[in-house]
């Protein structure tokens, strides 16, 4: 993901409601660079039938941020 030999600083998981644009999402947890990456939550899936997209952001030491596809997860019902 951080690609070129570029380690990541930190990283950031984000939520979105839906499939919406990125200038919706809302950050859940930020991680040091060793620390491991995860996160537990129901945050935007309360609702039966609800769907919420999920990314992955790193910061480089140069500064460039890099995102994962967006995974989107939908509560049955």
């Amino acid at each position: 993901m951080h690609g070129l030999g570029q380690t990541p600083q930190t990283s950031t998981i984000t939520n979105s409601p839906g499939k919406s644009a990125r200038r919706f999402e809302t950050i859940l947890a930020t991680f040091p660079a060793a620390a491991p990456r995860a996160w537990a939550g129901t945050f935007g899936l309360l609702v039966p039938g609800s769907a919420t997209a999920f990314k992955l952001y790193t910061l480089t030491a140069t500064g460039r941020e890099r995102g994962s596809n967006a995974v989107t997860v939908t509560r049955p019902g």
